[in-house]
């Protein structure tokens, strides 16, 4: 039953900027990609992703 809340952290509202950008599931899940990278200076706290999406999707 999906009861609205996000399924990963079950704490927050499920949506798009949540699962993606602020649950902490996603954020360890960014940290460990830009890690590995090494792109450790990027920020992932301060994206905007809507922002991302429209620059994106206009190119």
């Amino acid at each position: 039953k999906n009861c609205g809340l996000c399924p990963l952290c079950k704490r927050e509202q499920e949506t798009g900027i949540h699962l993606f950008v602020k649950c902490r599931f996603s954020i360890r899940l960014w940290r460990s990609v830009t890690d590995k990278f090494g792109l450790a200076h990027i920020d992932t706290s301060d994206w905007h992703l809507e922002d991302s999406l429209m620059r994106w999707w206009e190119r």
